[in-house]
């Protein structure tokens, strides 16, 4: 039996070491040259564009975004190896329904994070700077789906980058083909690996995506180096 002194410091001890784990510390983004320095299962790859049923999109590329405003230089999709091979597996779940897989979003430098939250102070929505996004981590997607023999969008609770709460993942206050076709989309992804997010039909997380740094390296700077 612990004394009665040592009981109250050992409490005193565990209650201190709470505080210090549970306390959140501000993240600190990788640049260019950090990330080239770590593994390759961290790295980011492009969208290779040898599925036909896969479409981009990409909104932050132009102005046609929340911000009004084209935050990236020019469209492109990075992800991890693991992440990529899993959109690739949820769009090939999407071929069998004749349906494809359209990209808005994949990998997002931390900068636009922080501008984001600039104008979105809502973590629904949009990541806090002192964490990080997991876009930021190569390691989520904004997707839709389209028609393979109309081409045209399929129907869906909202638009892209609604912050309503008709936006959720799992509200019921839509049309029942918005609801079919959110759930089609959300099985296909998880097919791949990816996780639902509650507040945005639209985005989804890759399995482990907790395990991989915040990134702030430019789009231009993974061009360069863009791996095979």
């Amino acid at each position: 039996m612990v004394p009665g002194s040592r009981a109250v410091l050992l409490l005193i001890g565990i209650m201190f070491v709470c505080r210090f784990t549970t306390a959140q510390t501000p993240v600190q983004p990788l640049n260019f040259i950090q990330y080239l320095a770590l593994p390759d299962s961290f790295h980011l790859y492009p969208l290779e564009h040898s599925d036909k049923n896969i479409k981009t999109d990409i909104k932050y590329a132009t102005a046609d975004n929340f911000t009004r405003k084209q935050i990236y230089p020019f469209a492109a999709v990075y992800l991890t190896s693991p992440a990529l091979q899993g959109l690739y597996k949820a769009a090939e779940y999407l071929k069998k329904k004749n349906l494809g897989l359209i990209i808005y979003d994949a990998y997002r430098p931390y900068t636009a994070t922080v501008s984001f939250w600039e104008i979105i102070q809502d973590e629904r929505y949009v990541a806090h700077p002192d964490k990080g996004s997991r876009h930021n981590r190569g390691c989520a997607v904004d997707v839709s789906m389209y028609s393979l023999e109309t081409l045209e969008l399929c129907k869906m609770p909202t638009a892209y980058d609604d912050f309503s709460e008709r936006a959720a993942a799992y509200d019921m206050i839509c049309s029942a083909d918005a609801i079919a076709n959110r759930t089609i989309l959300q099985e296909a992804m998880q097919s791949g690996g990816f996780q639902i997010f509650e507040t945005e039909w639209w985005h989804f997380d890759f399995t482990g995506w907790k395990n991989h740094p915040v990134l702030d390296v430019s789009f231009s700077e993974l061009k360069i180096n863009s791996k095979p």
